[in-house]
């Protein structure tokens, strides 16, 4: 939500509704794209993006992968934080609205029901709009890159899982915790999309 507030604020989108469904009541189209890559996983082999994204392709006429690493990933989250406040009470919410006419401020309304939208501001102050840094956020965002994982979570892949991998995969898939150094990536700025 902080991430809308500030495409609004910065004149980035001029108006933009978010509307969640009902639970139990959330069937959607993706719902069969889904169900059609999960058959079609049952018979493939997958150890590597690569292959994710053959299986994801092939499942579907309608299904194309989109294949991002970590160095397409950006911080929005550790960028955004300095500037916004908690939402408490979120999930009370199913529709949210931002509007680049009342910058910094979110409306939300509990369902179809609720014919009232209520204002909230999760800004912590006006004057960041002005702020360069924050009109231009995307040059100053960090890579997420690759972290690696908790060590217990290595230590189990690599004690139960790497003796049903195929060998060419079982240093990718499972390596050694012991022995495993992550690759390091480069910080690159995000590019400032208009």
């Amino acid at each position: 939500m902080w991430y809308l507030v500030w495409l609004a604020a910065t004149g980035r989108v001029k108006h933009v509704e978010f509307k969640f469904m009902i639970k139990g009541h959330t069937q959607f189209i993706v719902d069969s794209n889904i169900g059609h890559i999960k058959r079609k996983l049952k018979g493939s082999d997958v150890f590597c993006m690569k292959h994710w994204e053959q299986v994801i392709n092939s499942s579907s006429t309608t299904n194309k992968a989109k294949v991002v690493n970590g160095n397409d990933v950006y911080d929005w989250k550790e960028g955004l934080h300095s500037y916004f406040k908690e939402f408490d009470g979120i999930s009370k919410f199913q529709h949210f609205a931002v509007d680049s006419n009342d910058p910094g401020r979110i409306w939300v309304k509990n369902g179809f029901n609720d014919d009232e939208w209520t204002k909230r501001k999760l800004l912590k102050t006006v004057k960041s709009i002005k702020l360069k840094k924050f009109k231009k956020l995307p040059k100053y965002l960090s890579l997420v890159g690759f972290k690696g994982g908790k060590s217990e979570k290595e230590k189990s892949l690599y004690k139960n899982l790497r003796q049903y991998v195929k060998e060419e995969w079982k240093d990718e898939l499972c390596p050694d915790p012991k022995t495993f150094n992550p690759p390091i990536r480069t910080e690159e700025p995000c590019p400032d999309f208009g």
